[in-house]
C-alpha cells in the first residue's frame, strides 16, 4: 500500500510514503510513467507520511514517527536522496506545507493528531510561530501568493494571514473537505 503522493513542482516525477514489510517506513520517488522507482530515505520501523515536496522541486519533507505514542519528526531530504536531517520533533507534527516561494513550511503541532497549532517556521526549522490553535485544525493549503493559508479550524473555514493580522473565516459549519487554490492568472484588459 502506497499514500502520500505528491507530484515534484514540474510534474516529472511522484514522490511518496511505501509500504514495506515492518511498516510505512520509506519515501520513493518514481518517474510519472510509473517507471525509474527509487527509495530515496527509509527508517525501520518507523511510519513516514505527510509527503510535500518543495516548489523548486529540489526538497521533499515528511513526517516520521517511530514506536506508538512516540514524539514525531518532521524530515526534511533532497529530492536525490542526500542529506536527510529533522528539522522539528514535537509529540505531533504533520501535514507540511512549502511556502510558494520554498522559504517557509507550515506545519500542524500539538499533543496529538486532534489538539493542536498552526505553526509557520523557516525551511530549517528556525524562526517558529504559532499562527492558530485549536481542537479540529486541517491540512493547511498555502494561498498562490504566499500571503495566507486556508484550512478548515472547527468546521470553520478560515483564511489564516502569515502576517499575524486577523483570522477571517471563510464559511461555517463544514465537515471535512479538500481545499485548492485556483492558480494565479494574469489579467488582461479588454
Amino acid at each position: 500500500m502506497d499514500f502520500d503522493m505528491a507530484w515534484s513542482p514540474d510534474g516529472r516525477e511522484l514522490a511518496y510514503s511505501a509500504k514495506t514489510p515492518t511498516g510505512n517506513d520509506a519515501i520513493v520517488v518514481e518517474s510519472a510513467d510509473g517507471t525509474g522507482a527509487r527509495r530515496i530515505f527509509r527508517r525501520a520501523p518507523h511510519w513516514i507520511w505527510g509527503t510535500a515536496w518543495s516548489p523548486d522541486g529540489r526538497h521533499i519533507a515528511f513526517t516520521v514517527q517511530g514506536q506508538l505514542h512516540a514524539a514525531t519528526q518532521l524530515w526534511v531530504v533532497n529530492a536525490d536522496g542526500t542529506d536527510p536531517h529533522v528539522v522539528l520533533e514535537a509529540p505531533f507534527v504533520g501535514s507540511p506545507a512549502w511556502s510558494p516561494d520554498g522559504a517557509q513550511l507550515a506545519v500542524l503541532i500539538g499533543s496529538d493528531q486532534t489538539h493542536g497549532s498552526l505553526m509557520l517556521m523557516a525551511a530549517d526549522g528556525s524562526g517558529q510561530t504559532y499562527l492558530l490553535e485549536g481542537s479540529s485544525i486541517s491540512n493547511p493549503v498555502w494561498d498562490p501568493s504566499g500571503r495566507a493559508l486556508a484550512l478548515l479550524h472547527d468546521h470553520d473555514l478560515v483564511l489564516v494571514p502569515v502576517d499575524g493580522s486577523p483570522v477571517q473565516t471563510v464559511a461555517s459549519g463544514l465537515a471535512q473537505m479538500q481545499i485548492a487554490w485556483a492558480p494565479m492568472g494574469r489579467r488582461t484588459a479588454t
